[in-house]
């Protein structure tokens, strides 16, 4: 693959609001790629220099990174950065000759498109598709900011590992983690199915968990830090099924075929006599839900009906039959179970009560209705729940309620460690409360995805498009490219 080198313009010269650069040094440089960009930054300068900071961020007023350069007259990074403004700085006066970036991402081709009449919708997909092209980064990237220290193993991995389609993974983001994550999978796989000519990408993230699986193919829901959750298996199997979808990609579902079996009788070991899923690794990991929690059975339903297709494809119909009423089966005691008559909507196993109560989530209620867990009545119910205790100017947030006072179950994984935080943090009373910040009531755009495709489905289109207003439309979170 041919390397491209991008140049940035000086503009530190002629921006106005120097209030914004007021705590810069006497000598600095400000550049601007004149969009969101990830690649190794190279800087020449015309003398050796010493004591030189690089600092980089997505806007002008917001240099979140920074570096030393050590004394010389070049630097050529070893990782890549992901920014649009570079800043270069020096408590002495100093020269710069040359700066510019070679591109780190897989240079994928467009071909799919979208439009519509109001602009915003428009820029929702560019802006989502362009976000993507960022993710495609080598697997050697993994976690290459070096925050943390890993054990050798994770280490040897990321170094070492070469998928078998691709050098390439879809990272969950640019910036952070810079990890290839199941869960993200679903939601980046189905954009590059779509807006992108070649899904060789999609296929390696895939194939790279499946070799990363244990004895009974369950496999870990980060591919670097090898986090363990049971429930981004599912999202797996529902991706695989979404990719053959697409792409019809038969012999690679032939290879995998055998480990998807096995991992489906893995999951039925631990369903109850309800078949409902009793797991302690979920997503939203701040927050407890050990045991049998509404979130992972909402997605078993579907991933369950995603292999009942696979196995239809193959022409076992006793297969597909039997995966379909299981998934049957958990969706009515899922009904049964969790659904709440009184408040109209489903509520959650969390492990724990904040003055007495528990909080309402707003993912798995969303996928009761998505994955049509939910009939009609009780999506209706729902989604004006959610909309009346969890919309916000900026969109819908995780809980109907912010945590304050969390009083944890004994005896859990998650109590475990936030007991041992406890012992050594300074204010001992606020570890679990810091602990749930992350999901404590904040709104994450991507599960007001599932929310806006959940009005859709249920006909709310006009309850879908100012969800997405309020979410992606809000100024707060655009920015000009």
């Amino acid at each position: 693959m041919k390397s491209v080198k991008i140049k940035p313009k000086l503009i530190s010269d002629s921006f106005q609001d120097l209030s914004l650069l007021t705590d810069a040094p006497q000598h600095t440089l400000v550049y601007d790629f004149g969009k969101k960009v990830t690649g190794y930054l190279h800087l020449l300068f015309a003398e050796s220099t010493d004591g030189v900071s690089v600092q980089y961020g997505p806007v002008i007023d917001c240099f979140p990174a920074h570096f030393e350069i050590a004394p010389g007259s070049a630097y050529t990074g070893e990782h890549y950065i992901a920014c649009r403004y570079v800043r270069i700085s020096s408590a002495k006066a100093f020269k710069v000759l040359e700066v510019d970036l070679t591109l780190s991402q897989y240079p994928l081709k467009r071909v799919g498109s979208f439009s519509a009449d109001d602009a915003l919708f428009t820029y929702v997909w560019n802006t989502a598709v362009r976000t993507l092209e960022l993710c495609a980064q080598k697997s050697t990237e993994q976690c290459a900011q070096k925050t943390w220290t890993f054990p050798k193993e994770m280490t040897d991995f990321i170094n070492n590992y070469r998928g078998n389609f691709s050098d390439y993974f879809f990272f969950d983001g640019p910036r952070r983690d810079r990890e290839l994550w199941l869960f993200d999978l679903r939601m980046e796989s189905l954009a590059a199915l779509t807006a992108f000519d070649d899904h060789f990408i999609v296929k390696n993230c895939l194939d790279t968990f499946y070799q990363l699986r244990d004895e009974n193919g369950v496999m870990p829901g980060s591919a670097a830090t090898h986090q363990v959750f049971l429930e981004f298996n599912l999202w797996w199997m529902i991706s695989v099924w979404e990719y053959y979808l697409y792409t019809g990609d038969r012999p690679f579902i032939d290879s995998i075929l055998p480990v998807l079996e096995k991992l489906l009788c893995h999951l039925k070991s631990v369903t109850d006599t309800h078949g409902l899923i009793c797991s302690d690794h979920n997503w939203m990991w701040t927050l407890p839900r050990e045991g049998c929690s509404l979130i992972i059975n909402t997605v078993y339903v579907h991933a369950l009906r995603c292999a009942a297709k696979i196995m239809h494809e193959y022409g076992r119909p006793n297969e597909e039959t039997r995966l379909l009423s299981a998934a049957s089966k958990t969706s009515e005691n899922i009904n049964k179970v969790f659904w709440d008559e009184t408040k109209g909507v489903y509520f959650e196993n969390f492990r724990f009560t904040d003055n007495g109560e528990k909080p309402i989530p707003l993912d798995a209620n969303c996928f009761a209705v998505v994955f049509g867990i939910a009939d009609a009545l009780k999506a209706k119910r729902t989604l004006s729940y959610i909309k009346n205790n969890m919309h916000t100017p900026y969109g819908s947030t995780t809980l109907d309620r912010r945590i304050r006072n969390p009083v944890i179950e004994n005896g859990l994984q998650y109590y475990e460690l936030y007991q041992e935080l406890k012992e050594t943090a300074p204010n001992p009373e606020k570890v679990a409360l810091r602990l749930m910040y992350p999901h404590n009531r904040q709104v994450w755009p991507f599960l007001n995805a599932y929310e806006a495709e959940a009005r859709f489905l249920t006909g709310d289109v006009t309850g879908a498009m100012e969800l997405i207003r309020l979410c992606w439309g809000n100024p707060a979170y655009r920015e000009t490219e």
